[in-house]
């Protein structure tokens, strides 16, 4: 397959060895080659200092959040996320936000669960930075009152 521009897989690939002065095993090239033919922005995994499994799991983590990771540049900022092994309902609050364009790097902490992850990006989308509340140990119906919001679930998104 090439680009528009006629650069192909292998020529991708050459440069970021080349970058690197490393080689791809088979494994990597394997995992490089299947996002690529996926439409992923390999660049978000095409580093040789990654083994195949995280790279097979950076992939399959962006796979999964298509509909939130369209963006290029979101795709490899949420790479780290999946490098730094955030889990699962956490990934998907920071896809979420790389999508709505609020800053992420408010709640990436993987001390955050999911459902704090949640209130944190909520409140960057309303404009508030609700963090200090979460860590303050409030509670989210004490987070609402302050807010002025009586439900998070009921804001349009």
């Amino acid at each position: 397959m090439k680009l528009r521009n006629n650069i192909t897989f292998g020529n991708i690939i050459d440069m970021y060895e080349e970058q690197s002065s490393y080689t791809f095993d088979s494994r990597q090239i394997d995992e490089l080659k299947t996002g690529y033919d996926n439409g992923i922005n390999i660049e978000a995994y095409a580093d040789p200092i990654i083994n195949y499994f995280m790279m097979f799991r950076i992939r399959r983590e962006i796979e999964d959040r298509r509909q939130w990771l369209s963006n290029p540049k979101d795709q490899c900022r949420f790479a780290q996320y999946v490098y730094n092994e955030f889990d699962g309902l956490q990934l998907d609050e920071l896809a979420i936000g790389l999508s709505k364009g609020v800053n992420v790097d408010v709640y990436a902490h993987r001390s955050l669960n999911h459902e704090e992850m949640y209130v944190i990006r909520r409140g960057l989308e309303m404009g508030v930075n609700v963090l200090n509340l979460v860590h303050n140990g409030y509670e989210l119906h004490e987070i609402h009152e302050k807010l002025g919001v009586d439900n998070f679930y009921e804001i349009e998104e």
